[in-house]
C-alpha cells in the first residue's frame, strides 16, 4: 500500500514506469535501514546463532569466530 502510494505521488513528477521503480527501491531501502537499526531484536539473533553453534559441538573459541564472520 505505502508503494502504490509513493508512485501515485511520484507520477506527478515523473513517468510512469520509473516513478513505480523508484517508489519500491526507497521502500526497500527505507524498510532495510529500519530493520538494522533495532538492536535488540539483532542482539538475540547473534546469540541465538552463537548457542546453535555450540549445540552443532563447535567450542567457544570456533562459536564466536563463526559469529564474527556473519557480521
Amino acid at each position: 500500500m505505502l508503494v502504490v502510494g509513493l508512485t501515485w505521488a511520484l507520477e506527478h513528477v515523473m513517468p510512469s514506469p520509473y516513478s513505480s521503480l523508484l517508489a519500491v527501491a526507497i521502500v526497500a531501502v527505507t524498510a532495510t535501514e529500519v530493520i538494522k537499526r533495532r538492536p535488540r531484536q539483532r542482539a538475540e539473533r547473534m546469540l541465538r546463532r552463537y548457542f546453535a553453534a555450540r549445540e552443532r559441538g563447535a567450542d567457544e573459541a570456533t562459536a564466536r569466530a563463526r559469529l564474527m564472520t556473519r557480521l
